[in-house]
């Protein structure tokens, strides 16, 4: 067609974070910078939301991703199946160290744009939500970020995971059971 050039997508773009894993493995330097292109936006955003600070953010992201490729290198067994969800199970782990180290166990940053939390969990203390995130366990915590902090839908999360539709959105309603449940019981004062 006139006016239409061909554009050539570069080879890493074509390939699945499964095909770039498997090349990183290998030692694929390639594999790493499109992995980190690919995913370094939503590892920051989850550590800036969560530390408040920037640099703090950026820091911790770099330390993700080089945990994340240690990691990824060393699983012979492809236990790891999403690089996306391992990557932001790490770097929630290093701001939660960090937030530890500043005797603080919530941040005061302000929520990511577009999450959307249910409804009915609208009301509640930022604080108390955050530490109750914390108390999920990672694989029910894990569902709740891709859900509302990434905007995934289930049938997204299901694929991303590995697991089928019907078991991302039962580890939903689990994780938010549990969140309502924490918000149930009393306070200490």
């Amino acid at each position: 067609m006139w006016g239409m050039s061909a554009v050539a997508v570069p080879r890493e773009q074509e390939r699945s974070d499964s095909e770039l894993m498997e090349a990183l493995r290998a030692d694929d330097s390639e594999a790493a910078r499109a992995l980190y292109t690919r995913h370094r936006r939503v590892a920051f955003d989850l550590a800036a939301r969560r530390l408040g600070i920037a640099e703090e953010a950026e820091a911790v992201t770099h330390d993700a991703f080089l945990k994340t490729f240690d990691a990824v290198r060393r699983d012979r067994s492809d236990k790891i199946r999403s690089f996306r969800a391992f990557l932001l199970t790490v770097t929630r782990n290093l701001t939660t160290d960090r937030l530890r180290r500043r005797g603080r166990t919530v941040s005061d940053a302000h929520a990511p744009e577009g999450a959307c939390p249910p409804p009915d969990l609208l009301r509640v203390e930022v604080g108390r939500l955050r530490e109750a995130m914390d108390a999920l366990p990672p694989r029910l915590r894990e569902i709740v970020d891709l859900r509302y902090t990434e905007g995934l839908s289930f049938r997204q999360i299901a694929s991303q995971l590995g697991i089928s539709r019907n078991g991302a959105f039962t580890r939903h309603t689990r994780a938010i059971a549990s969140l309502r449940d924490a918000f149930d019981a009393p306070r200490e004062a």
